[in-house]
């Protein structure tokens, strides 16, 4: 079991991108904003790197305020197109169809400077693309470079799946081989023929909680709404979901003490966690609702982690 602490993008941390920025001019405190009738969209203006649109005839309230004051006159609605994979919500993702700036191809580039030293980076919420690379730049010069294919192989044992099967992509995906550097990170997502997506990237250090044990379960929380009329008939209303997973931890017993430490200091804090690389529904980014150790053997310990998923 794997964790990675993320480390915040903001500011002049995103040193470059190739995502279109979004057509929307920035919060101006003179200006007149009307709500939307009848279903239309009202409004929208932007505060830092935040889109809000306003719900009610406002003048003069900074959306940030309005959206907490009661009734609301603004709502959130997403983050601008260049920082969506880096707001910590899956569901709000950056997208690209631009020219790639290195390399060939067209999708997303971005490159980050962390400030901090970090030895990994986990991706979520992909669409679109077939691959990711990503490359550590120090001095100038590239000091790691790993390109992963999203191309799912799984389920391909025969002749007749291998070119009849559809094609899977894997949605996530994480880098946890990153030399120990403080240094710029450049992250390439390739699109196939359309347009890249990206949910989030965490860049982060990572820490070993221990030995993940066989018997992980996982599973979902879906948001989504089924409706049932007077006649019987069910509406389906699709929503995110969110990944649910409850992992056995093997600890050794000399590092219980520092786990349980951990484990407090991260309450109600999104982590990375990281029970298998190689399987995807249990690379989770989300927070751990219950934990508990049992001390079963001088020499080691157990510890049940119950992770709920963001969206």
């Amino acid at each position: 079991m794997k964790v990675i602490e993320p480390q915040t993008i903001s500011g002049d941390r995103l040193v470059s991108t190739n995502a279109v920025a979004d057509d929307i001019l920035p919060y101006d405190p003179a200006t007149t904003y009307q709500p939307g009738v009848d279903g239309a969209e009202g409004d929208r203006a932007v505060e830092g790197t935040e889109i809000y649109e306003a719900v009610a005839e406002v003048t003069g309230v900074l959306p940030s305020v309005g959206e907490q004051q009661e009734p609301k006159k603004w709502v959130l609605v997403s983050s601008l197109n260049q920082w969506a994979m880096f707001n910590g919500v899956i569901g709000d993702a950056t997208e690209s169809s631009e020219p790639l700036p290195v390399h060939e191809g067209a999708g997303i580039q971005a490159v980050i400077r962390p400030g901090r030293v970090v030895n990994a980076l986990a991706l979520f919420g992909i669409e679109g693309a077939n691959a990711v690379r990503v490359e550590v730049l120090s001095g100038g010069e590239v000091v790691y470079d790993t390109t992963r294919s999203l191309r799912s192989t799984v389920g391909i044992n025969s002749y007749y799946a291998w070119f009849f099967e559809p094609i899977e992509r894997e949605a996530d995906a994480v880098f946890t081989n990153l030399p120990s550097y403080n240094a710029d990170i450049r992250i390439t997502i390739t699109a196939t023929t359309d347009t890249a997506k990206c949910g989030l990237c965490v860049v982060g250090r990572m820490r070993q909680l221990g030995l993940t044990q066989w018997g992980v379960s996982t599973g979902i929380m879906s948001f989504s709404r089924r409706v049932r009329d007077d006649f019987g008939r069910i509406r389906l209303l699709k929503r995110d979901n969110a990944k649910l997973a409850s992992f056995d931890v093997s600890v050794d017993g000399n590092r219980s003490n520092a786990l349980a430490r951990y484990l407090a200091k991260y309450d109600s804090t999104p982590l990375v966690w990281i029970g298998a690389e190689q399987y995807e529904p249990m690379l989770i980014y989300g927070f751990y609702e219950d934990y508990r150790l049992v001390y079963t053997h001088l020499a080691f310990h157990e510890c049940t982690i119950d992770i709920v998923g963001l969206t």
